[in-house]
């Protein structure tokens, strides 16, 4: 009887120890949320998990070789006394990722004594933005002097569709809440997340493979009941319909919001707007512009003077380089080619700011 025990007993170790080893290696391919340099840190789930209850997304790890958390909001360029803050999507994130603009904006920085704060994250328009200067300015102590914010034409869908649902006020500052678990939506970080904490958590590694497992079945399960909500249709349609008045008296609601707190501190001195026509427009498929919306709404703000509005217009580029020089090819959302960022659309934000 003790001799059955004792092989029963070794029989179930070396099953567990067999299914240890499968489950630690199935483990390490799944945990694609892997911060090699930062070692998988606690600190980076806590900050993550911190943060995202004001930020509805922080930036893909995946394009950044970070190992500071706070590189998932910003990352800085150069060491200069006055500090320059930019903002917005995926167009203003494009500048610190583009080895090319990079150097002109670290050479910039030497010239100018100037530290740039590279706050650009793929889908932030405005009330982002708003949640983002926020957490910079409480959180971080950065209190930029001038702000650069690029405002894609991206922006009036993301807000109408995105965020409009999200956004809440705790405090008297904006938050926009993540996505609701298992909405199907790029942008539900928050899932990818949780798989991260399951799969880096001190529990044996069959438990967290079964865990993961039951976790991304039930996630699977809902979002294949649920339509996409906001796919390319919902946040370029607008560009082609145009606005009504309803969405449009919330635009000017979300953008108002947002110059207000880039004023809320007497540090910031100057808001500049950045704003560019996408291919559509040039191809005549797109009706509105959202430069239209932005220059009538800071036409009537009480910060007016300090607000500088930049607009690429259609009509100074059209003979002067062909438009697939300025678009990547075969993009819906119309990102600039690196030969025409740092051309022309880098420049011409420096002019800009030197201005100012």
């Amino acid at each position: 009887m003790k001799e059955n025990l004792l092989l029963l007993t070794a029989s179930l170790l070396f099953c567990f120890f067999i299914a240890e080893l499968y489950s630690s290696k199935k483990v390490k391919e799944k945990l694609h949320y892997n911060f090699t340099k930062a070692g998988n840190k606690r600190e980076f789930i806590e900050f993550i998990n911190y943060h995202t209850k004001s930020l509805h997304h922080l930036k893909n790890h995946d394009y950044y070789n970070i190992n500071n958390p706070k590189q998932l909001i910003y990352s800085e360029i150069g060491k200069g006394e006055k500090t320059i803050l930019i903002q917005g999507d995926s167009w203003a994130e494009l500048l610190e990722l583009r080895e090319e603009s990079k150097d002109m904006i670290f050479q910039k920085s030497l010239d100018e004594n100037i530290k740039f704060v590279m706050g650009g994250t793929s889908s932030y328009s405005p009330s982002l933005m708003s949640a983002q200067l926020n957490t910079l300015r409480y959180d971080f102590n950065i209190n930029p002097e001038i702000i650069i914010a690029i405002i894609d034409q991206t922006d009036l869908g993301d807000e109408l569709c995105r965020y409009k649902n999200l956004r809440k006020t705790v405090n008297g500052r904006l938050i926009v809440k993540p996505n609701q678990a298992g909405t199907p939506d790029y942008y539900t970080l928050h899932i990818a997340f949780r798989k991260y904490e399951i799969l880096s958590s001190m529990l044996p590694a069959t438990i967290k493979l079964i865990k993961y497992e039951i976790f991304n079945y039930q996630t699977n399960q809902r979002i294949k009941s649920l339509p996409i909500k906001c796919n390319v249709d919902n946040i370029l349609g607008i560009l082609k319909r145009g606005i009504n008045v309803n969405d449009k008296e919330y635009w000017d609601l979300v953008l108002n919001e947002y110059i207000e707190n880039v004023f809320s501190e007497s540090s910031t001195k100057n808001l500049i707007l950045i704003t560019h026509p996408h291919k559509n427009h040039f191809t005549g498929e797109y009706s509105l512009n959202i430069y239209d919306l932005i220059n009538a709404n800071i036409k009537k703000s009480k910060y007016f003077n300090q607000i500088t509005m930049v607009n690429t217009d259609k009509n100074e580029l059209i003979n002067k380089i062909k438009i697939d020089e300025i678009f990547i090819h075969n993009d819906e959302y119309s990102h600039l080619t690196t030969d025409y960022i740092v051309k022309f659309y880098l420049p011409k934000i420096f002019n800009s700011i030197f201005k100012s």
